[in-house]
């Protein structure tokens, strides 16, 4: 099983989380500002040690994303991959992209917080 960083969430972070928030700001994390980096992924967990979230650290911009608030959704390729495909699967029923998948002109595959990837977006051309 793959190891991730986890840091300890403050109370006005967790409020935030409990609200429902799929951004939140890095520099609230304290000791995760260093090393947190970029596109790493991070896990989330309350003063007790709970898990909260996975989250993809943006140290550039100063944000988490949050990508699950599920343990066993692993911020590994295969979630990536899974939740791509489900965007364009919906998509697809919504007929924005043909049926037969072959894109002819460009549209939005993913759209941050709506598909589950905060603060990531993918255009297609």
């Amino acid at each position: 099983m793959a190891s991730f960083p986890a840091f300890t969430v403050p109370r006005p972070l967790m409020a935030a989380l409990e609200r429902g928030a799929v951004r939140l700001p890095l520099d609230g994390l304290g000791e995760a500002q260093g090393g947190a980096g970029v596109g790493r992924p991070l896990e989330l967990v309350d003063p007790t040690g709970t898990f909260l979230a996975w989250t993809l650290s943006d140290s550039e911009n100063g944000f988490l994303y949050v990508l699950s608030r599920s343990p066993e959704d692993l911020p590994t390729d295969a979630l990536l991959r899974r939740r791509v495909l489900e965007a364009f699967e919906l998509r697809a029923v919504l007929r924005l992209i043909p049926p037969d998948g072959r894109v002819g002109g460009s549209f939005r595959l993913v759209n941050a917080d709506g598909d589950g990837f905060g603060g990531i977006v993918v255009d297609v051309y």
